[in-house]
């Protein structure tokens, strides 16, 4: 018969080994490609943890719109087993339904990854991988839809999950998160707007205590850029979602 202390060993390996699996060592790239157009995909690539910077055209990395993006993936399209370094430019684009899996930004240029979509029932998959360094935003979500990310890292961010507060053409957006490591400092882990109806699932949240707000709400609106969303509301680590918008109790984050 085992003891209680040998049961209570086998439990904190298990814990180590899945904690391990979900979040794995960040890759090292096996060569580094300069992209001076933006690659576009249909199908699926298997990027074998290549590494893919931006030439000078592409952009430079840094906050200024209207950056273009190494990779822009087509309607159901897959991208895998890519790093992304610097300068990242404006990241990946998705302009419809999408997979990214494991796919690592070394240091998110103006977003990682925006999701464009006419279509209220796109889904955006992000499975896997991290991102550092990302002065803004990380996900940043422009079309209808939902976006999907599990078992994502990220160090250093704005915001891991933003909903476009000023596009001017809006949807009802949702975010589904699942298994996230957050450290460093970090602003927000969603944002989202509650006039247009978005919501915010989350579950298996880890956050440094430098970790400002969990869920943010803002009043956002249509036009075009020229006017900032206005905050509503912040819910804080330790606090519960509301329920209607931002959706998870306060034990579905940690602060580790």
């Amino acid at each position: 018969m085992q003891s209680a202390s040998s049961l209570a060993f086998f439990a904190l390996a298990n814990l180590a080994m899945l904690c391990s699996a979900q979040f794995p060592a960040w890759p090292k790239a096996i060569n580094t490609t300069t992209v001076s157009k933006t690659i576009v995909i249909t199908g699926t690539v298997d990027a074998k943890n290549a590494r893919f910077i931006a030439a000078s055209n592409i952009g430079n990395g840094g906050q200024g719109e209207g950056q273009k993006a190494i990779f822009l993936l087509k309607k159901g399209a897959t991208l895998r087993n890519a790093i992304i370094g610097s300068p990242a430019a404006d990241g990946v684009h998705c302009e419809d339904s999408c997979n990214i899996e494991s796919v690592w930004w070394e240091d998110v240029g103006e977003d990682a990854a925006t999701f464009r979509s006419t279509d209220k029932n796109a889904v955006f998959k992000v499975t896997g991988g991290g991102a550092k360094e990302a002065s803004d935003k990380v996900f940043q979500h422009n079309g209808g839809g939902t976006v999907y990310i599990k078992n994502f890292q990220v160090y250093n961010f704005g915001k891991l999950y933003k909903s476009c507060g000023n596009c001017k053409v809006q949807y009802k957006r949702k975010a589904v998160l699942d298994t996230i490591k957050a450290t460093g400092s970090g602003k927000d882990i969603v944002a989202i707007n509650k006039v247009y109806g978005d919501q915010a699932q989350l579950s298996n949240i880890q956050v440094s205590s430098a970790c400002k707000v969990i869920c943010e709400l803002f009043d956002g609106n249509n036009s075009g850029g020229s006017k900032d969303p206005t905050s509503l509301k912040k819910y804080l680590p330790g606090q519960s979602g509301d329920g209607t918008y931002c959706v998870y109790s306060a034990s579905a984050v940690k602060v580790v």
